[in-house]
């Protein structure tokens, strides 16, 4: 009888099988993070157009495993988010303009939605 051994065969299967959700969740947080960062792009006040064109994404870090991670930014008006979305008060307060937290929602479902599905 042939010697098979079923716990490395497993083992390897595994990995491959770990190695394809890793890899299918590295390419959903890049896709996600580009299309959040368009979104603001596009959603963001614009007085000037300047805060709205400089919305981007950039990959932050990488763990022992190898998974991304991803950062959506603004460039240079990046103080300005905060008062933007929150509003201040002050000498001249200013209204909120809340423009983030809806695409963020929207852009972290579809990245659960995109990992759940490659997990099947």
């Amino acid at each position: 009888m042939a010697d098979f051994d079923f716990s490395a065969a497993l083992a390897a299967t595994l990995r491959t099988y770990a190695n394809g959700v890793a890899e299918a969740v590295d390419e959903a947080a890049e896709k996600c993070a580009k299309g959040l960062a368009k979104e603001l792009r596009g959603t963001a006040p614009k007085r000037t157009g300047a805060y709205a064109k400089d919305w981007t994404s950039k990959q932050t870090g990488a763990n022992a495993r190898g998974a991304k991670a991803y950062t959506v930014y603004n460039k240079a008006h990046y103080q300005l988010t905060h008062l933007l979305q929150n509003g201040h008060k002050g000498p001249a307060p200013a209204p909120a303009y809340p423009h983030i937290d809806r695409p963020a929602e929207k852009w972290q479902q579809e990245f659960v939605t995109e990992c759940e599905e490659a997990t099947k």
